[in-house]
């Protein structure tokens, strides 16, 4: 990080009441493990973050944010993710590059497909996409084999595959409020299922 992208990084921490960001020194920015800039009302994230490649949780929720920008690729150490409530219509795919994360929530914006390279996320142990606009899971979701909790709740799935049980490690699987006609039976060879909440 240039020294022109901190201080472009400061003045929209100040214009943005990011006072977490405002207060920091150059070495605490560029060595911050996490970064929370939730609940500021903007609509942007200003690109000089991506710069930030030491973060490891990244927590943009509550916001106005319609596009998440390709360049957060760069964010390789990226263990925690929440883009959840805002109006994000699509999850862009260079998303899926970050392969250390272990949590990812998107729930409650506008996207209605999840992408299949989805399964490129080995590391994935939560994953919450309810609340949006998704009709269909893609095989990918049943890739994910270190998954522990999904969440798919308040969307207009009409089926979920029977390749579930191939979630092995899955201790809660929430799936109400959706257009579901059945559930499928492999959800009983879930051994590790301790939370199925259906309604």
């Amino acid at each position: 990080m240039t020294d022109n992208d901190f201080d472009k990084l400061i003045k929209w921490a100040i214009k943005n009441d990011a006072y977490n960001i405002a207060s920091m020194t150059k070495k605490q920015m560029t060595s911050a493990k996490e970064l929370n800039l939730s609940n500021l009302d903007i609509e942007r994230v200003p690109l000089e973050i991506f710069k930030l490649t030491s973060i490891e949780k990244l927590y943009l929720s509550l916001n106005y944010i319609e596009k998440i920008p390709k360049q957060i690729k760069n964010l390789k150490k990226l263990k925690v993710l929440d883009i959840s409530a805002n109006n994000i219509k699509v999850i862009p795919k260079e998303i899926f590059d970050l392969t250390m994360l272990e949590y990812l929530n998107i729930s409650n914006n506008h996207i209605n497909k999840i992408d299949n390279d989805i399964e490129k996320l080995i590391n994935l142990k939560e994953l919450d996409i309810s609340s949006c606009n998704i009709s269909s899971l893609p095989d990918g979701i049943f890739k994910l084999y270190n998954i522990e909790f999904l969440d798919i709740s308040s969307n207009k799935i009409k089926k979920i595959d029977k390749k579930i049980k191939n979630l092995e490690n899955l201790e809660e699987l929430i799936i109400d409020s959706n257009r579901l006609k059945n559930i499928p039976k492999e959800i009983n060879n879930l051994k590790k299922l301790k939370i199925l909440s259906i309604f």
